[in-house]
C-alpha cells in the first residue's frame, strides 16, 4: 500500500532532482515533490537517485521516579528467582500458558554477557513481568497515582548498575509491552529496588489480559507470513516491510512533546501491533520481537534520542533502522542490513543519532558487513567463507572439581558456553560468555558445551569434550608461620588452580634496636641512664638505671601580698606564706570650704586583721600640690614592706556659699537676688521648684558671672508658690577635663506669683 504510493511520488521527485543534478548539484541536494508534499532530501549515490523525507527519531528519555515499598513488594528476594524457576513454571502452566510462547520474543544477547548478580536481577524482573503477561494479577499502585512492577529486594548491585541492567532488560524484552518509561527507585528502609513503571491502561490485570491477546493475535498473524519466507534474510526483510507498511510515524505526538503518551504507547511494541502510529521505539521493538520470534537474533539499542536494531544473520551482525526507512508515502531500504561504518559516515546527523548511550558500552556486537542496500532494494548479504575455530575446553584436576579454561585459535573470537548439556547459542537462550577460568564439579564435566563466534565468520561447531592438561600453576603466597626476631617462619605457596603447594623458610628477622634516651634527673624527679630495646619483640637489650632527683635551689621574693620562692634550676614557684592584705584606705575628711588656707586630711590604712598600718613603715603618702584654692585634690598612698598596691583618694575644697538677699513676686514671675561671692567662684546656680524638697518640676539656671547677683524668672503660673535656692560653683580641671565644684545650697526662700 505505502510502497505503491511511495514509488509514484519518488518518480516525480526524481524528475525534479534530475534537473538540479544537471545544474551542478553534488552528493546531496534538497527539492520539493511536485505534487505539493513536504520537503524531501534527494541523494545521489552510485548513479542511483533516492528520495527520502526528513529522518525522525522519537525515543523518550527514561524518567526517574521514587516510591515507598508497599505490601505487594514484600514477597520475594532477588535470589529467589533463578534461570529455571520451577515455581514460576508451575504457576504459568496452572494459568494455561507456556511462557516459551512469550520468552522467544526476547533476546538474551546482553544477558549472556552479564555477571551472576546482574543476571539474578534480570531473572527477577523477567519472572515478575512474565507473570503480568500471562496472568491477571494487578500491578503495584504508586504513591503518585500510577502503576509499577513489584519491587524485588536483596540485590548486591549498586544503584547505577541496577539502573543499567533494568534499561537493558526493557529494551531486550519487547514482549513486555506494558512497561513504560518511568524507572522507579523503591525504598524500604536503607534498601532500594529499581523497577519499571507500567502504562496506566495496563495496570489492572483484566484490562491487560485483553491487550495481551490483541498483541499475540497480531504477532501470530504476521508470523504466518514470515514463516513462508525461505531464509533468515528474507524473513528479516518481510518483518521490515510488514512494520513499515502497517504504521505511520506519529509526528503529532512528538510535536506535542509526548503529552498523550499514556494513551498512544509510542515507546512500546503495542503501538505497532495494536495501533497504526508509532515512533522509533515502536519500530525497533516490533522488529526485535518478530525477528526473535522467528528464530533470528535481534536486539534493540538506543542513543540519546533514537532507537534502532542490530540483527544477526548467518552468524554476523547488521544494523537495521525501520524508522528511517519508513516514509509517509512508502518505505525503502537505505538503512536495512548496514554496517557501523555506513551509519557513522553517511551523514553527521546519522552518526549523532546512532551513537549508543554509555550503558551499552562493552555489550554491543560489531557490525562489519554491509548489504549495500539502497532506497528501493534490500541489497545482498556478503558471502561468508570462514568458520570460527572450535574452542578448546581445558580442564585442570583440582581435587573434587575441575578448573575450566577455554581458548580459541581465532584471534578476537568470543566463546559462549553452558553446563546444561545443550548447544550454546549467542542470544536466543540463556548461556554464558566466557571471560575467565572457573571451577566446575566433576559430576557435571560431561554437561559443558561451548562454541566460538566472531563477526564475519560462521559460528564454530559445539564442543563437548574436555582436554585434561597439566596445571601451569598460578601460585599465590601466604605467610603461614610468622618469623620472629629470634626464630624462623614459613611462607606457603598455593596454586589457585589445582591447590598444589610448597613451603619456604623465612629467616629470623633479628632485633630492631631502638635506643632508649637518657633522661636527666630533675629537682623532684629521678633520671635514667641510656638503654635500648627491640621495637618488635619488646625485649630489653640494655637496661636503664635510675639517677636520683637533684632537689630545688630556692630564692624568696614578695608578690601580690605573698612571700614566694622560685627554684633557679627548674623555675618552679610556690607560696611560702600569705601576707596580710590592705582592707581600708581612708581620708579623715573629703571636703573643705574655701577659706584661703591650705588643707590636707590625715590618712588611715588598716589591714585585713583590723590593724592600723604605719606611715613610713607600711606605706608612704604623696600629697597633691596647692590644696588651698577650690578644686579636687588626689592623695596617692603607695604600700611598702609586706604590703603591695597603690591607692588614690580625693578630697575637695569647695567655694564659699552665698545667701538669698531678696525675692520679689511678680505677675506670673518672680525675681531673686543674692549676695555676691567673688573669691574662688566662677558663677552661681539657682534652682526653683513647686515643692520645698525639690523633688518635682525642678528648674536649674546657671549664671556664669560672679558680678551678676539677680535673676528674673518669667512665664510661670499665676498665684503659684515656688521654692528657691542658690549656690556658688567653681570650674576646676581634673584629669584634663573641666568640672564644676559646688558650694552648699543657701536657705530656701518661697514666693507666690501674682495673677
Amino acid at each position: 500500500m505505502k510502497k505503491l504510493q511511495f514509488i509514484k511520488k519518488a518518480v516525480s521527485g526524481i524528475l525534479c532532482v534530475g534537473m538540479l543534478l544537471e545544474s551542478g548539484t553534488e552528493n546531496l541536494v534538497y527539492a520539493a515533490v511536485i505534487n505539493g508534499e513536504e520537503s524531501v532530501s534527494v541523494e545521489n549515490s552510485d548513479s542511483t537517485t533516492a528520495v527520502r523525507q526528513e529522518l525522525p527519531t522519537g525515543l523518550m528519555p527514561v524518567t526517574e521516579e521514587t516510591d515507598e515499598a508497599v505490601d505487594g513488594d514484600e514477597e520475594y528476594s532477588v535470589y529467589d528467582f533463578t534461570q529455571d524457576d520451577t515455581e514460576t513454571d508451575n504457576l504459568l502452566r496452572s494459568a494455561g500458558t507456556d511462557d516459551s510462547d512469550w520468552s522467544k520474543y526476547g533476546s538474551r544477547y546482553f544477558y549472556n554477557q552479564m555477571t551472576e548478580d546482574e543476571k539474578s536481577y534480570w531473572d527477577a524482573m523477567d519472572t515478575i513481568c512474565m507473570e503480568y503477561l500471562t496472568t491477571e494479577g494487578n500491578a503495584v499502585n504508586t504513591s503518585n497515582g500510577g502503576y509499577r512492577m513489584q519491587a524485588v529486594w536483596g540485590s548486591k548491585l549498586d544503584a547505577d548498575t541496577m539502573s543499567n541492567v533494568a534499561k537493558i532488560f526493557r529494551y531486550s524484552n519487547p514482549q513486555y509491552y506494558f512497561l513504560g518509561t518511568a524507572l522507579y527507585t523503591v525504598y524500604r528502609g536503607n534498601e532500594i529496588s529499581k523497577v519499571w513503571g507500567i502504562y496506566p491502561a495496563f495496570g489492572v490485570g483484566a484490562e491487560r489480559a485483553e491487550a495481551t491477546e490483541a498483541v499475540k493475535t497480531q504477532a501470530d498473524t504476521w508470523q504466518q507470513q514470515i514463516d513462508s519466507c525461505s531464509t533468515g534474510e528474507k524473513k528479516a526483510e518481510k518483518i521490515h516491510d510488514l512494520i513499515c507498511d502497517k504504521v505511520f510515524y506519529n509526528q503529532a505526538l512528538v510535536d506535542n512533546n509526548f503529552s498523550t503518551e499514556n494513551t498512544e504507547y509510542s515507546q512500546s511494541v503495542y503501538s505497532v501491533l495494536c495501533t497504526d502510529k508509532t515512533v522509533c521505539a515502536g519500530y525497533a521493538q516490533a522488529f526485535e520481537m518478530m525477528c526473535n520470534g522467528s528464530g533470528i537474533d535481534a536486539v534493540a539499542v538506543t542513543s540519546y534520542n533514537h532507537e534502532w536494531n542490530k540483527v544477526r544473520l548467518y552468524d554476523s551482525w547488521y544494523n537495521v533502522d525501520c524508522t528511517w526507512d519508513d516514509q509517509s508515502g512508502g518505505f525503502y531500504y537505505n538503512y536495512f542490513l548496514r554496517n557501523d561504518e555506513y551509519y557513522d559516515t553517511c551523514s553527521q546527523y546519522s552518526k549523532n543519532c546512532h551513537k549508543e548511550e554509555s550503558y551499552w558500552e562493552d555489550y554491543l556486537p560489531v557490525c562489519s558487513l554491509d548489504s549495500g542496500s539502497s532506497w528501493n532494494t534490500p541489497g545482498t548479504l556478503p558471502e561468508i567463507t570462514g568458520k570460527a575455530d572450535n574452542p578448546q575446553i581445558m580442564a585442570v584436576d583440582a581435587g573434587d572439581k575441575y578448573y575450566i579454561q577455554m581458548i580459541c585459535g581465532l584471534d578476537g573470537a568470543q566463546i559462549y558456553y553452558n553446563i546444561e548439556g545443550r548447544k550454546p547459542v549467542v542470544a536466543a537462550e540463556k548461556n554464558c560468555l566466557y571471560r575467565e577460568g572457573f571451577y566446575l564439579d566433576k559430576s557435571r564435566i560431561n554437561m559443558i558445551q561451548a562454541i566460538a563466534v566472531k563477526d564475519t565468520y560462521y559460528d564454530s561447531d559445539a564442543v563437548t569434550g574436555i582436554v585434561e592438561v597439566e596445571c601451569t600453576h598460578n601460585y599465590v603466597s601466604e605467610i603461614t608461620t610468622d618469623p620472629t626476631c629470634t626464630t624462623t617462619g614459613i611462607r606457603t605457596y598455593t596454586c589457585e588452580i589445582c591447590g598444589d603447594s610448597y613451603e619456604e623458610v623465612i629467616e629470623a628477622t633479628g632485633h630492631t634496636v631502638v635506643t632508649d634516651a637518657a633522661v636527666a634527673a630533675a629537682c623532684e624527679t629521678t633520671g635514667l641512664t641510656e638503654g635500648s630495646h627491640c621495637s618488635v619483640c619488646k625485649t630489653v637489650l640494655v637496661a636503664q638505671t635510675v639517677i636520683p632527683a637533684a632537689g630545688h635551689k630556692w630564692s624568696e621574693y614578695r608578690e601580690s601580698g605573698k612571700v614566694k620562692r622560685k627554684c633557679s634550676v627548674c623555675g618552679k614557684t610556690e607560696t611560702v606564706r600569705t601576707l596580710p592584705k590592705v582592707k581600708t584606705v581612708q581620708l579623715s575628711k573629703t571636703s573643705y570650704t574655701y577659706d584661703g588656707k591650705s588643707h590636707m586630711p590625715t590618712v588611715k590604712v588598716t589591714n585585713s586583721a583590723g590593724k592600723k598600718l604605719k606611715e613610713g613603715t607600711d606605706y608612704k603618702i604623696k600629697k597633691p600640690s596647692g590644696r588651698k584654692n577650690a578644686g579636687i585634690y588626689t592623695v596617692t598612698i603607695e604600700m611598702k614592706g609586706d604590703y603591695t598596691g597603690k591607692y588614690q583618694k580625693t578630697f575637695r575644697i569647695i567655694p564659699k556659699g552665698t545667701a538669698i538677699s531678696s525675692v520679689k513676686a511678680k505677675k506670673k514671675a518672680f525675681s531673686v537676688s543674692w549676695k555676691k561671692q567673688a573669691k574662688q567662684t566662677s558663677g552661681y546656680q539657682i534652682q526653683y521648684a513647686v515643692d520645698a524638697k525639690f523633688k518635682k518640676s525642678v528648674v536649674t539656671k546657671n549664671v556664669n558671672n560672679t558680678k551678676k547677683v539677680k535673676l528674673d524668672v518669667s512665664k510661670l503660673k499665676a498665684k503659684k508658690k515656688y521654692y528657691i535656692r542658690v549656690r556658688t560653683y567653681k570650674t576646676a580641671k581634673m584629669n584634663g577635663k573641666s568640672k564644676k565644684i559646688y558650694s552648699g545650697w543657701s536657705k530656701v526662700k518661697a514666693v507666690t506669683t501674682k495673677k
